[in-house]
């Protein structure tokens, strides 16, 4: 958050503005549902820049949220979109966009993978989907032992120089991951 604040948020709203990522969810579900597929949610996690935040803090504050059950919630909301069909989410969607909303992005750790390598080192990375709504994206992992880190930015931002903003942004992100680790 504080990389992606400092590369694309105006510094006019960096100290004041609530930014909220949507972190997706993969849900268990109870043993008596009959489940044939897999089930995603998310959480929101909103960081006031007003309030001093680290990363456990962010993370009790997520722990707090799952325990509410909140993620359920969503779950239910998106299976509508099923029950609505096509015109009915496109609808939502339509009207959605028309208003301002403060989302940032889409945050997601796949975690630590430990696989059996079969003939030469093998790299993983994935990125969460971006739109409008959420036009940042970041996804990390450690595969084998090694970590990646990937930055995807929606063509919505309408930068002048998205690429280059994208480029410092990760260099950044980098930079910070692995001092936290020195």
């Amino acid at each position: 958050d504080q990389v992606v604040t400092e590369q694309f948020l105006d510094s006019q709203y960096r100290d004041t503005q609530l930014r909220r990522w949507l972190i997706p969810t993969n849900m268990r579900t109870k043993k008596n549902f009959k489940q044939k597929s897999n089930r995603a949610a998310y959480v929101a996690a909103t960081i006031d820049p007003l309030q001093a935040q680290n990363s456990l803090v962010l993370h009790q504050k997520i722990k707090k949220i799952l325990a509410t059950n909140y993620h359920w919630i969503c779950w239910w909301m998106m299976y509508l979109s099923y029950l609505i069909g096509r015109r009915g989410v496109r609808s939502f969607f339509s009207r959605y966009y028309k208003g301002h909303h403060s989302w940032v992005g889409t945050f997601s750790n796949l975690g630590n993978w430990s696989v059996p390598e079969e003939g030469g080192e093998v790299i993983w990375f994935f990125s969460p989907p971006t739109t409008r709504g959420h036009p940042i994206a970041a996804g990390c992992l450690i595969y084998n032992g090694l970590l990646s880190l990937t930055l995807k930015i929606h063509p919505s931002l309408s930068l002048d120089k998205n690429e280059e903003d994208g480029n410092l942004a990760m260099a950044a992100w980098v930079a910070g991951v692995t001092n936290d680790l020195e």
